[in-house]
């Protein structure tokens, strides 16, 4: 009924980046993956939950 637009491209380009950035260092990804769960955490733990 509605035209519908173009998908877009971004997060599938930024998922291919991070794959190919995972599989180069995987160390480092693991650090990344860390430091992301850790900011969770604090924000969750700021908002009283």
């Amino acid at each position: 009924m509605f035209p519908q637009g173009k998908k877009s491209l971004g997060p599938t380009i930024a998922g291919f980046v991070l794959l190919v950035f995972a599989v180069k260092n995987p160390e480092k990804a693991a650090g990344l993956v860390n430091a992301i769960f850790d900011a969770i955490d604090r924000f969750s733990s700021a908002l009283g939950t």
